[in-house]
């Protein structure tokens, strides 16, 4: 998968005036004629964009590769194969809104597999909906309310924030909350563990690469190529030990969805030797069922950036003349009582974000001198000591205490992000803190779980 062309790094495109516009045209003169008001909209995007275009070209020739793909698309794929990808695209988006307006009488959805989330809600127990971007994970949500589940999705949401507002405005009163991903931070991380531990269900997309994860990748056969896949949402659930259910929703006519619900994994938490052969294998096993759902509905995979794209190569001269120049200002920057990751960070101007605020939540919690444990200790924290975290590494979190003046790198698994209320100091931090959480019930730990306050959701990171 390309980083240098990553999804994350493409902008959305329009204006949230269009939206509001087709809002308008579809409640005045209804779904038909909104849908033919697509046609000269996609052909706008069509020829303008310069990014979706080729990528859907890509997708489609690497489906057509394949025996099932060449079953599924009749006949070699080209532009107006291209146009058709876009549009249903653009369809989807229609019945989105259509969906979040309210109007779910026009919006018809096929339900199969829902026996397994209520058996959960049944239960107490929460989980993880494992889906992706085939067909339409918000016809997903619509079902939230008839199964009586309360959802959290988790959303990167720094490239699309007109057309998520536009949906939020929607979305009033919805048994529905988005988690926001930011890179570097831990924040949704907490968030999710919190809310299974509430017994509520967390939404995750597994075809695309978190802009953090980017080194917490399986390399996949898919389509006949390989291509990465994120290893996180899986090490999350080898965490948590929760079930965890994939779900698709295809469009299988105008207006009119199929959804479909299964067991991917079932409840248990997995040691945490074992933690990253587990999470590789469901990748794999994920993988599989991609491939069955671009077989089965190859124009609603909205994938639309260069998904098995190489990243670009420099010239060899350029890359050495760029080394040497880094290998200078990290030497400088070294001499001056930095670490080199510290002043590479800063040479990319990647320092600006504020200090995050954690507690260590193990008692005596090491401090290394560099982002490995096999490193050596360069101190410990107490039990529940406030810290500052001023860079994610991997696994690890380089922090600075409070109250002992101890800095060095510690697990992110022994930080937790609030104390239990009893035990709660005032705090007196010297540098930004983050913004304080909504308060939540203390929750008791299932048996084999991992207890709150005890470990992060992305201890194995």
């Amino acid at each position: 998968m390309s980083h240098g062309g990553s999804w994350a790094g493409i902008a959305e495109s329009g204006s949230l005036a269009w939206l509001f516009i087709l809002r308008g045209f579809y409640r005045t003169f209804g779904r038909r004629a909104s849908v033919a008001l697509l046609r000269p909209i996609v052909a706008y995007f069509f020829v303008t964009g310069r990014a979706s275009r080729p990528a859907s070209l890509d997708y489609l020739r690497t489906l057509w590769s394949t025996p099932r793909g060449r079953e599924a698309l009749g006949e070699p794929p080209g532009l107006r194969h291209v146009f058709r990808h876009l549009h249903s695209f653009a369809e989807n988006l229609l019945d989105r809104m259509i969906l979040w307006s309210g109007d779910e009488e026009s919006i018809t959805i096929a339900d199969h597999g829902r026996e397994h989330l209520e058996a959960l809600v049944r239960a107490g127990r929460g989980g993880i909906l494992l889906s992706s971007h085939i067909g339409s994970f918000d016809m997903l949500r619509a079902l939230s309310a008839q199964t009586g589940i309360k959802l959290n999705v988790l959303m990167f949401t720094r490239h699309a924030v007109r057309i998520n507002s536009f949906f939020e405005r929607l979305q009033s009163g919805r048994n529905l909350r988005l988690i926001r991903f930011e890179p570097g931070t831990l924040d949704a991380a907490f968030e999710m563990r919190a809310a299974i531990a509430r017994g509520e269900f967390v939404g995750i997309l597994g075809d695309r690469v978190w802009p953090s994860e980017q080194d917490r990748t399986v390399e996949v056969s898919f389509l006949g190529r390989p291509a990465r896949l994120p290893l996180g949402p899986f090490l999350l659930q080898g965490v948590l030990g929760c079930a965890m259910l994939y779900t698709s929703c295809i469009r299988t006519g105008p207006g009119r969805y199929t959804a479909t619900t299964r067991v991917f994994a079932p409840e248990g938490a997995v040691p945490r030797a074992e933690r990253e052969k587990h999470a590789e294998q469901l990748v794999q096993k994920f993988a599989g069922i991609l491939e069955d759902g671009c077989v089965e509905a190859p124009y609603q995979w909205f994938n639309f950036f260069p998904f098995w794209g190489e990243r670009a190569r420099a010239p060899r001269a350029l890359v050495r003349a760029l080394a040497l120049a880094l290998a200078a200002v990290i030497g400088s920057g070294c001499a001056a009582g930095r670490s080199a990751t510290q002043t590479a960070r800063g040479w990319l101007g990647m320092e600006t974000r504020a200090p995050r605020a954690y507690y260590a939540g193990a008692a005596r919690a090491k401090l290394y001198r560099a982002p490995d444990a096999t490193s050596a200790v360069v101190g410990q924290l107490a039990l529940h000591e406030g810290v500052l975290c001023y860079e994610l590494d991997g696994d690890f979190c380089y922090v600075k205490a409070e109250r002992s003046g101890n800095e060095g790198w510690v697990l992110n698994a022994d930080l937790i992000d609030r104390l239990p209320r009893a035990s709660a100091p005032a705090r007196n931090v010297a540098a930004p803190a983050a913004p304080a959480p909504e308060p939540e019930p203390e929750l008791e730990p299932e048996p084999d779980a991992p207890a709150p306050g005890k470990k992060s959701v992305f201890d194995p990171y």
